[in-house]
């Protein structure tokens, strides 16, 4: 069975990957802050290599739009963030990557938040019909709030042993605003 770890940019996915790991779940990666492979961007097209994620975690953006292949085995966990959060901390990310806004500030985030609310709904549709054994549903700010509680559900969700207080400590105390000069995945390295 492989693990999928979903969501949109920003929610918490590369937390739950470090999670995963520490607890010792096997992760497919290549990319070390955010333990996302590099494959991931050839779903749907080329998916031949996701035999091979068998028993691990994978991180998978926009599960919409990379969709991994129907006929494996599956078991899902989909994270979400209020959308204002979410937007903003894009924005910051992509000027710290110095990326320049093609709309105003406020009208970028307006057009990010309208996405996050439609592509979720996408998301959740191709997830549902992927996962024949089990998915759930959490959120950036569950998680920061209740590591412990989200560690065990990866716990069920896996099916195998994990060390929890080694997933718990992954996990940094601090809201889930997007606090200025912050950037989340800061924590992980």
């Amino acid at each position: 069975m492989i693990t999928l770890v979903c969501g949109l940019g920003r929610c918490g996915t590369s937390m739950t990957m470090h999670m995963l790991k520490a607890g010792g779940h096997p992760v497919f990666a290549d990319k070390p802050g955010s333990l996302e492979h590099s494959r991931m961007t050839t779903l749907p097209g080329e998916h031949v290599w996701m035999q091979s994620v068998d028993g691990a975690a994978i991180k998978i953006n926009d599960p919409h739009v990379f969709t991994p292949p129907p006929g494996l085995e599956y078991a899902a966990v989909f994270l979400t963030r209020d959308h204002y959060q979410q937007a903003k901390s894009m924005q910051k990310l992509e000027a710290e990557a110095g990326h320049k806004p093609v709309r105003t500030a406020r009208a970028d985030l307006r057009h990010k938040m309208n996405w996050l609310r439609k592509s979720e709904i996408k998301c959740l549709n191709v997830l549902n019909k992927l996962t024949k054994y089990s998915m759930f549903i959490d959120t950036f700010e569950g998680v920061l709030r209740r590591p412990e509680d989200f560690a065990l559900n990866l716990q069920d969700l896996t099916g195998k042993e994990l060390d929890i207080a080694s997933m718990v400590a992954v996990v940094r105390e601090r809201g889930p605003e997007t606090l200025p000069g912050f950037i989340e995945t800061e924590i992980y390295l």
